[in-house]
C-alpha cells in the first residue's frame, strides 16, 4: 500500500486542492473520501494522511543548532 502525505499551510487548510490532487492522481490508486478529505474511502489503494507542521519551529531549532555549533 501506497502513502500520500498533505503539509505545510495549503495542504493542511485547502481542501479544494487536496481534492484536486485526489483527482489527478487517482490512476495511482488515491481516492480521497470528499466527506472527510483527509481520510480513505474503502477500497483506496493509498493511504492520505493531513500533517500539520511548524516550520517557524524547526528555522528556529536549525537557527540555534547552527548558531551553537562548535568544531
Amino acid at each position: 500500500m501506497g502513502y500520500a502525505l498533505f503539509s505545510g499551510g495549503i495542504g493542511e487548510r485547502e481542501a479544494t486542492i487536496r481534492s484536486l490532487i485526489g483527482t489527478d492522481f487517482g490512476f495511482i490508486g488515491i481516492k480521497l473520501n470528499e466527506k472527510k478529505n483527509q481520510g480513505n474511502e474503502d477500497g483506496s489503494k493509498v493511504k492520505v494522511y493531513v500533517i500539520p507542521t511548524n516550520e517557524e519551529l524547526m528555522i528556529v531549532k536549525l537557527v540555534y543548532i547552527t548558531l551553537n555549533y562548535q568544531t
